[in-house]
């Protein structure tokens, strides 16, 4: 018996080492998680028989001392996620509103979804940067997925943002569009956790650097509504020990910068919020190859980027504060840090203010809905759409889909247009004090010069620097730290002579799944 449980145990670990590999999790997810799920049983009750031989002179399998506590966790996990399932799915949890950013040929692969779902009753804890497991019955009920939570801790709804790039994820979109077609309704969703990430610890720093790419930005996204919300309430934000945030959101597609709409919005607004969060929304894609109205974009682009770089260090002369990192939400923060990126001006990523009237809002939009902006969107790369079902243009910012229906309803066309737009100089009157426009860089942030930037305007701090994103940023990021490091500590040195005093340090945190 003992040599046929030891084999059995050598063949169930290949077993699970061959399913676990990164190439057959994304091609054959579905044996991943069965061999997994089966061998987590199966390993222990091989494990006791092996060991019950009493080959080193024990009684009774050593398993039981080793694994006795570790399978009661597991198990606990296991029956909350039961009890979840049973008490919450289709009553409690129910998808409140869905976001789509259709795929190429507005099909389901490659879909971008905002996913917004009402929270448990009980047996929810939550902090911003945590993760939950999300479950399509529909589809399957034992496969649970995990993604990021990028809704807030005071917020009403559990949000994601999901990218359809796999199975599950394209089955999800599907019945997404489908129900906003007509043809369906919106699907069951079970939700388990939430679980620890390490970007629970950022609000807990005084100097955050936050860098997410793509829908690596989720559980930044969470992070910036908690600090929204702790800025609001005057309690709460004395007791926060942060005093500088700045938030990288990189992405090919322009078009994801809306799902960051309201938070954008809330962060313009709000005095105290400016001080404190800065944006640095960049798009990453170049001009595709053979498309004119591409390179005319991006030549027009340059050329006036050229200018306003010239009166930005124009403005700097005459106003040496706007050097400094952390001077004024609407200034690129990049040139501020000696990067010389390319911006451009764009007010479709920020609401029409509350306290504006209706009319003069109205009346702002109509009037560059229908002005330049508007046509030169229809000769450029990057340009708006509108039409039945808020059709999404790929290249540029969008009109998404959206559905306010609660489960089971069927979602009706709506129509609704975004744009860029030309720089605030020309902005509407009755706007003073609130600026209407984000700068968008395009290309890729200089970390190099703009982490260390932050670093030595506030050298008496430590700089800790949190990512989510794919292995090749997460590599670049932490060679950046390293250096920053370096640097610190010899300038330390120099300025002091003594290596004793510990040097302003750049901490480097990641996650991601995967």
């Amino acid at each position: 018996t003992p040599g046929l449980t030891g084999v059995a145990l050598v063949l169930l670990s290949v077993a699970i080492g061959y399913t676990a590999r990164a190439v057959r999790r994304k091609t054959h997810f579905e044996w991943f998680m069965y061999v997994h799920n089966a061998a987590m049983p199966l390993w222990l009750v091989l494990l006791f028989i092996h060991g019950s031989a009493g080959w080193i002179g024990v009684g009774f399998p050593l398993v039981v001392l080793v694994c006795t506590l570790p399978v009661a966790l597991y198990l606990m996990d296991r029956i909350g996620r039961l009890v979840r399932y049973y008490l919450f799915t289709g009553r409690s949890v129910r998808i409140i509103d869905v976001v789509i950013r259709p795929g190429a040929g507005r099909q389901a692969p490659g879909s971008l979804i905002n996913l917004k779902l009402s929270k448990p009753l009980y047996l929810w804890y939550f902090r911003e940067g945590m993760y939950g497991f999300l479950c399509m019955p529909e589809y399957s009920k034992f496969q649970y997925h995990p993604f990021t939570i990028c809704s807030g801790k005071d917020d009403d709804t559990v949000d994601f943002i999901i990218n359809a790039c796999g199975d599950w994820t394209g089955a999800l979109a599907e019945k997404c569009l489908a129900a906003h077609n007509g043809e369906g309704t919106l699907p069951l969703m079970a939700l388990d956790g939430p679980y620890l990430a390490p970007t629970t610890t950022a609000l807990n720093q005084e100097i955050l650097v936050a860098v997410g790419a793509g829908v690596g930005i989720t559980p930044f996204l969470s992070l910036m509504s908690t600090i929204i919300a702790v800025m609001g309430d005057e309690k709460k934000r004395k007791k926060l020990p942060l005093k500088e945030a700045h938030f990288y959101w990189m992405t090919r597609s322009a078009d994801e910068l809306l799902f960051g709409r309201r938070h954008f919005t809330r962060i313009v607004s709000d005095p105290n919020l400016r001080d404190k969060v800065f944006l640095h929304l960049h798009v990453t894609q170049g001009a595709p190859d053979r498309d004119i109205g591409a390179f005319l974009f991006r030549e027009a682009l340059r050329r006036q980027s050229r200018v306003d770089k010239a009166a930005y260090r124009e403005a700097v002369v005459a106003m040496p504060h706007l050097a400094k990192v952390g001077r004024g939400m609407q200034l690129p923060c990049c040139w501020a840090h000696g990067s010389q990126e390319d911006v451009l001006w764009v007010d479709s990523l920020i609401e029409a203010p509350h306290f504006l009237g209706a009319q003069v809002a109205a009346a702002h939009e109509d009037h560059w809905a229908s002005g330049l902006p508007a046509q030169l969107s229809q000769q450029q790369s990057l340009h708006s759409s509108s039409g039945s079902g808020g059709a999404s243009i790929r290249r540029g910012l969008f009109a998404p889909s959206r559905s306010g229906l609660s489960q089971g309803q069927t979602m009706p066309s709506r129509e609704s247009s975004s744009h860029f737009s030309v720089p605030p100089s020309v902005a509407p009157e009755g706007t003073a004090g609130f600026s209407n426009f984000l700068p968008v860089v395009f290309g890729r942030p200089n970390f190099a010069k703009e982490i260390r930037a932050i670093g030595e305007a506030h050298s008496d701090q430590d700089v800790h620097i949190y990512v989510c994103g794919n292995a090749g940023l997460v590599d670049s990021l932490k060679e950046t730290c390293i250096s920053c490091n370096r640097q610190a500590k010899a300038s330390q040195e120099a300025e002091l002579g003594n290596d004793k005093i510990a040097a302003q340090e750049f901490i480097f945190h990641y996650e991601r799944f995967g």
